[in-house]
């Protein structure tokens, strides 16, 4: 039975990956390192939750958007769908380095866990 969902799940996901491709906006990479609904967002303490995963963020971070233009943190509301590049800090922190505001329908499909 798992063998047969694994291979049902898969087949989906290869079909479906054209779909995605057409939901991302021109200009948007590929593939993001993490991507999710924005939960809450506290630029006081540079902290932004995307998903279940809280993420550090410093003030002047690119915010890309669907048109082409881009926008300030300040901007950001929870419910939106975003992807993200990171990177390690030297204190062993997760920093968000770039952001891309998502259409809705647009996040990537994500497999359960097993």
């Amino acid at each position: 039975m798992f063998k047969k969902t694994s291979i049902f799940l898969l087949t989906y996901l290869i079909i479906s990956l054209p779909a995605l491709a057409e939901n991302r906006p021109h200009g948007y990479p590929d593939f993001f390192e993490h991507s999710g609904i924005i939960n809450s967002i506290n630029l006081e303490s540079g902290l932004i939750n995307i998903g279940d995963i809280p993420l550090y963020v410093i003030p002047g971070v690119v915010v890309h958007t669907p048109t082409g233009r881009y926008m300030t943190l300040e901007n950001l509301r929870p419910g939106n769908n975003v992807g993200c590049k990171l990177h390690k800090s030297s204190n062993g922190n997760t920093i968000i380095n770039e952001l891309w505001l998502l259409p809705k329908g647009s996040l990537p499909l994500k497999l359960p866990r097993h």
